[in-house]
This record gives C-alpha cells, structure tokens and sequence, in this order.
C-alpha cells in the first residue's frame, strides 16, 4: 500500500501491506500525507510525523499516536475512539466532527468530543476536566483561580485575550463538564 504527498503526489511510504489496519508506522515521517478516509484501526503511529496531513474521515479507532505530531494536521470527520494521544501535537488540527470518545490525552479519557475553537490568537480546546488555550493546560478551576500575574508570566499578550474571552470560555468549559452555568 503506498501512501502519497497531498500535493506533489510523491510516494512517502511504500507499506508492504494491502492494509494499515495493525500497520506498525510507529517514527513514520508522513508530513503532507494524503490518508483521507484510510483504514487506521490500531495502527502504531508512536512518534510518527503528520504535520499536515489530510486524515479527513480517517478509521483511526484504537490507534496509538503517542508523542506524534499532528500538527496542522486535518482530522475532519475521523474517528478516534480510543485512540492514545498522550503527548501528541495537536496544535493547530482540525478536530470538527471527530469522534474522540474514549481517547486518551494526557492521561484524560474524554467523555465526550473536546469543543475546538480556531481562529483567536490561540487555539483553545476545551475537553471535560482541561481548558488548553495554545499550548497552556490546566484544569477549569485553575484557569478560573488564575491572577492577572498568572496570566503574563504565560506570554506577555495574554492577559488582554484572557479579560476578552475569559467569562465565555469558562462558561463553555462549565457547559462541557456538564455543570450549570451560573448567570
């Protein structure tokens, strides 16, 4: 099975396999890869480089993307259930629609599909016990506990974002977790 660049078309891997599914890809350098709607179930893609990568309705159930970069990558539609993210670079990766239940990031099993927002000066995800806004995490209650000095010793721009989107972002992590938003 090859798999392609997205957009030279160039053969990145030439996989000796007819199928992924179990693939061991594990350090893998899949940067640009065209692997739209590819079968991925409990692929080993430890450490594997997919900066840019079109994984659009991808079966990626159970797979393990331990520590690999899926920066930019697009996941648009692909299933994720189950799948280990632990240490994985989502920076910048398109999550809409995929189904992340079961997923293990950073030692949190998410409950539910993680709410994504793009196009602030940071990326913010929001899943059921952590708020990331770029590549800070922290639970709800210490972005909610956090000073103004907190806040700058993060990046110096921080602090006019966080008195912008503070209150909303806080009222969305409340309605993800599932409590009541007080008004």
């Amino acid at each position: 099975m090859k798999i392609y660049h997205r957009v030279t078309c160039a053969v990145l891997l030439d996989y000796p396999a007819d199928t992924l599914s179990d693939a061991d890809l594990s350090n893998a350098n899949l940067r640009d890869a065209n692997l739209r709607g590819a079968n991925l179930i409990g692929a080993d893609l430890r450490g594997a480089n997919l900066h840019d990568a079109v994984l659009r309705g991808a079966n990626l159930y159970g797979a393990n993307l331990y520590g690999a970069n899926l920066r930019g990558a697009d996941l648009y539609g692909a299933n994720l259930r189950g799948a280990n993210l632990y240490g994985a670079n989502l920076y910048g990766a398109n999550l809409i629609g995929a189904d992340l239940r079961g997923a293990n990031l950073h030692g949190e099993i998410f409950k539910r599909t993680p709410v994504q927002i793009n196009n602030l000066r940071w990326g913010v995800l929001i899943t059921d016990g952590y708020l990331t806004i770029g590549c800070q995490r922290y639970t709800h209650d210490d972005w909610a506990a956090f000073s103004d000095a907190d806040i700058v010793k993060m990046d110096r721009q921080a602090l006019r974002f966080w008195r912008q989107w503070r209150e909303p972002l806080l009222a969305m992590c409340a309605a993800h977790a599932g409590d009541k938003v007080e008004g």
